[in-house]
């Protein structure tokens, strides 16, 4: 059974940049426009909202995972888990993007569709491991 992690890191950057940028910007607005205090309340109160979403995006990366046992693949987040069984998947694709970056499309019989891509940390010995149980399982696939 491996278990391969979702990467948040490239969301953690932005977030943090936010976090500190936006309160001085704040407090420069304030300064040279003489803002009223329903404003100056306003933008505190976006800077709330915008901070508690951050901090929800954060955990909500931080509980997301991929495992792939031996018969099935087991999605788990916060809101769940989902376990895909080999004979519940018809085809496994992978695209790449416009960008370069490789995407892997997931589809069942049931019509649902599951997206991998590189932010599940290692991603090639993601691609390894999905290659080898393609393969394990006879399952439909462009995997090379």
């Amino acid at each position: 059974m491996a278990k391969y992690h979702y990467q948040f890191k490239p969301l953690l950057l932005p977030g943090v940049l936010f976090l500190i940028g936006y309160p001085a910007f704040t407090a420069l607005l304030i300064l040279i426009f003489k803002i009223s205090l329903l404003e100056r309340n306003i933008l505190i109160g976006l800077y709330l909202v915008c901070s508690l979403g951050i901090l929800a995006l954060w955990i909500y990366g931080r509980s997301k995972h991929l495992e792939i046992e031996e018969s099935s693949l087991l999605f788990c987040s916060l809101s769940g888990e989902q376990k895909i069984g080999s004979e519940e998947i018809r085809r496994i694709a992978v695209y790449t993007s416009p960008k370069g970056k490789e995407i892997v499309q997931i589809k069942t019989y049931s019509n649902n569709d599951f997206y991998i891509s590189d932010v599940y940390f290692p991603f090639p010995e993601l691609m390894g491991d999905l290659e080898q149980f393609v393969r394990s399982h006879s399952i439909r696939s462009n995997i090379a």
